[in-house]
């Protein structure tokens, strides 16, 4: 059965143009399991955390200084002094919901550098494991990301970063989530330059 939708239906002057409008016609109409919803994806685009404080929940964490240092690529960064430096690594990455956890957790067994380098985890098609996501939660200033590091005698506490700010439609889809992380380490310093977040819908 071929359906003939008039294009007076969607905003745009073409039926499949990308556009958050025509997702929300797609959404009203029932539409969305009939066409490919791929070229109708919106990002929010790389956004910066307003708030960053530090939780413990294992209770013997090293502690982060300058925490507010992590909310721009600036060279500028919030430091937690770990017993070594060897083999620092990323060890959790896990989304947040007024603190509580809400995601499975991603790490990483790269060794951090003396460098600034980027870490990304998730993407477009990711909702790590999150049966919650919606506009409503997301657009809460208290969703976010927590990160945490170890190495091999001693890990961090968690470097909570959430009020991100955004402003996803109510009628949309949360297709993904992706986490850029900007870090190195100094000594036995591990530095977060960075931390964002982008957000997929539909």
């Amino acid at each position: 059965m071929v359906l003939n939708i008039p294009n007076a239906l969607f905003r745009t002057e073409q039926l499949f143009a990308p556009s958050p409008e025509d997702g929300e016609v797609l959404a009203r109409f029932g539409l969305r399991d009939i066409y490919s919803l791929d070229q109708y994806t919106t990002r929010t685009g790389l956004t910066s955390p307003g708030t960053v404080t530090e939780r413990d929940p294992l209770g013997s964490g090293q502690a982060w200084t300058n925490m507010a240092n992590a909310t721009a690529s600036d060279n500028a960064y919030a430091t937690a002094t770990i017993s070594s430096s060897a083999y620092i690594r990323l060890w959790d990455v896990v989304l947040v919901s007024t603190v509580s956890q809400i995601s499975n957790h991603k790490q990483s067994t790269k060794e951090i550098g003396t460098d600034d380098e980027l870490m990304n985890l998730g993407s477009s098609s990711d909702l790590w494991g999150a049966t919650t996501l919606t506009p409503t939660l997301i657009n809460n200033s208290g969703f976010g990301v927590e990160i945490a590091y170890i190495n091999l005698a001693t890990y961090t506490k968690q470097l909570n970063c959430t009020n991100f700010g955004f402003s996803v439609p109510t009628w949309a889809e949360i297709k993904g989530i992706k986490v850029r992380i900007e870090h190195s380490i100094s000594g036995n310093d591990i530095q977060v330059d960075h931390v964002q977040m982008e957000v997929y819908y539909y």
